[in-house]
């Protein structure tokens, strides 16, 4: 309890901070207070002092909340700082806050991609108290930027404060991911007032449920690819609908951009084309001239107007310089030739697997469904792709009724651009198959709704706030933003939201990792989780699933050497995470030496397994599942650990 309320207190520092000294409402700042503290920590991890930017943080907020305090005593502002304290987006904020708590309390790791990265990431930043392109990590997809990580890193480093010797607290992690996304919602909520309760309950609705609508998974994993959407689409959202001070709406983009960069790979993409769409924007608002007498004038309008630019490349450029430094492992780093895809995509003129991948990519767009929810319908890709793009013109079009002329040219291109990033997004992912995915993942188009959802997301909420937005302006009472609730509520998945609310989603996770437990308690006891220990984990005739739990839940103990976790014949066209069968005993006792493994766990084997590698073992007849054995320094076998 003690935690969350620290949490708590730091979370609305920023909020309070603004309603006091800037006149801002809480929800104007809470996101970039996120994002302000995010970027801070990736600084001091830059200059490899990551824990020190813990402490630069919590004195900051210190120092935020003493401003308030003076502000306070010397302005005799209370009331004005209590209405814009305490707001419609305040009391949502708390509630949703309140509900994550209860519903992820508990919550363990358990979706593939939590184990190999996203949450292991933050796990491994936690231990090393650097970014995981230190080698000392023991992280596979270390050129992967840290954005959520930073923070999930921040809140477990507070947590760990108040527990001493505690283990990695997981749950904190879910909760940290959903309040960040969140966050960047809440801007959007700023026109809301306690008058009209319906309205402002509406649209509070309305964003909690747009994730869902792509990823119903959303509230239960940490997968980054919604969280990109939301950057993404919120960006846009604001450019169009919701605009404050310009320094203010400077400073929330640019900042976008830089955590949109520092998010996923592909987080640089969405950042051009935000950065495109706030020049284009601020020079038709502010009516940079092109008149010769007017042009120092107008060359400061367009620099400050590329900011947002600049955040974007510059974090780029830091984070690459970051990944050299290291000499980290670049995951999918493959140059992409648009070119010979381009060919490929409408010429079907390549021989190889390539092609393949191509074709099945274009048959997914028009296979592929999206299930819709409580209406029970399933809809192509195409056909979604359709609705989006009748729906953005139907936005411009009734839009710029409602506008002035400098207003409805921005809503014109804003729209085309956000149509362009849609259009380009799904076109370059079937590239990025091609070049960066291996064979076995690339012809089966692994993860295609995941990273397909991200583009559709983005426009999905750029439409949704346009009905908030214009029917705000016409009808103020609430009954359209209804029936837009009503309608995304039905094309939710609402029994994936049951599922959450009723901790069902706990509980499965418990028992996915419940068979994990006993290796992994043999692992903690027996092994030093220091360097000095090398664990080489066998589980035959597995996808490796087995091998990527035990080794997250192990950390600081690291399982050395490649993603190899099974001895023998390959289990499928395209397995390379087996040594191969022509491998003996011998040949493993090399690998192991060679390797200076000090350490084996096997979770899994198989008679095949025995038949073939018992040699390595001092007690053959004692080798089994779930079992760990130590290097015997004097025989060189290895002995089993009890």
């Amino acid at each position: 309890m003690v935690v969350q309320i620290v949490m708590l207190v730091i979370l609305l520092s920023g909020g309070a901070f603004g309603a006091a000294c800037f006149n801002k409402r809480f929800e104007e700042i809470l996101p970039l207070q996120m994002m302000i503290m995010m970027a801070v920590l990736y600084v001091f991890g830059l200059l490899d002092h990551l824990r020190a930017g813990v402490s630069f943080v919590i004195l900051a907020v210190a120092v935020l909340y003493a401003a308030v305090v003076v502000r306070l005593i010397k302005g005799r502002c209370y009331k004005g700082f209590i209405e814009r304290m305490i707001t419609p987006a305040f009391a949502v904020f708390l509630v949703m806050f309140c509900i994550f708590n209860y519903a992820d309390v508990g919550k363990l790791a358990h979706s593939w991609d939590e184990f190999t990265h996203w949450i292991d990431s933050a796990k491994a930043m936690t231990y090393v108290d650097d970014f995981i392109t230190n080698p000392k990590s023991n992280s596979y997809f270390q050129s992967y930027p840290p954005a959520m990580a930073l923070l999930q890193y921040f809140f477990q480093r507070i947590y760990l404060f108040f527990n001493k010797g505690a283990d990695f607290n997981e749950w904190r992690m879910y909760l940290v991911f959903q309040l960040f996304g969140y966050s960047m919602f809440f801007p959007f909520l700023s026109k809301e007032e306690f008058k009209k309760p319906v309205k402002a309950l509406c649209h509070a609705v309305l964003l909690i449920f747009i994730p869902l609508m792509f990823y119903n998974e959303y509230w239960t994993t940490t997968y980054i690819d919604p969280f990109v959407a939301i950057l993404a689409g919120c960006a846009f959202a604001r450019i169009l609908y919701w605009k404050s001070d310009v320094l203010l709406d400077r400073l929330y983009i640019s900042f976008l951009c830089a955590t949109l960069v520092l998010s996923k790979d592909a987080g640089l993409y969405f950042a051009v084309f935000i950065a495109i769409a706030y020049v284009i924007s601020y020079c038709i608002r502010k009516e940079v001239s092109v008149h010769p007498a007017e042009r120092g004038k107008a060359a400061l309008q367009v620099l400050l107007s590329l900011v947002p630019l600049i955040c974007a490349v510059f974090t780029k450029w830091t984070w690459k310089a970051e990944l050299m430094t290291s000499n980290a492992d670049i995951s999918f780093g493959g140059k992409i030739d648009i070119r010979h895809y381009t060919s490929m995509f409408f010429l079907h003129n390549d021989a190889t697997y390539h092609q393949t991948v191509v074709d099945n990519f274009k048959n997914a767009f028009f296979d592929q469904k999206i299930k819709l929810g409580q209406l029970g319908l399933e809809i192509s890709y195409c056909a979604v792709f359709l609705l989006l793009v009748l729906g953005l013109i139907a936005l411009y079009y009734n839009g710029k009724k409602q506008v002035d002329l400098k207003e409805r040219k921005v809503l014109k291109i804003i729209v085309a651009v956000v149509f362009l990033q849609l259009v380009f997004y799904i076109y370059s992912l079937g590239a990025t198959y091609v070049s960066n995915f291996s064979e076995y993942e690339a012809v089966r188009l692994a993860s295609y709704q995941r990273y397909m959802n991200i583009s559709y997301l983005v426009a999905a909420i750029v439409l949704i706030e346009g009905i908030m937005f214009h029917t705000s302006v016409v009808y103020d009472r609430g009954m359209l933003q209804c029936a837009a609730m009503v309608l995304v509520l039905l094309v939710s998945p609402l029994g994936a939201v049951e599922n959450y609310l009723s901790r069902d989603s706990v509980r499965a996770a418990k028992e996915i990792r419940d068979k994990y437990e006993p290796l992994h308690d043999l692992i903690r006891n027996h092994c030093s989780g220091t360097d000095s220990d090398r664990i080489f984990f066998i589980s035959e005739a597995s996808n490796g699933l087995d091998y990527w739990v035990t080794r997250f839940i192990s950390r600081p103990n690291g399982f050395a050497g490649s993603w190899k976790w099974s001895l023998g014949e390959p289990q499928y066209d395209g397995d390379i995470w087996t040594y191969g069968e022509c491998i003996n005993s011998d040949e493993w006792m090399e690998i192991l030496n060679d390797g200076n493994y000090t350490h084996i766990a096997l979770y899994s084997i198989n008679d095949y397994f025995k038949e073939h590698f018992s040699g390595v073992f001092s007690d053959p007849g004692m080798i089994s599942n779930n079992t760990l054995y130590e290097k015997n320094a004097e025989t060189g076998l290895f002995d089993l650990c009890n």
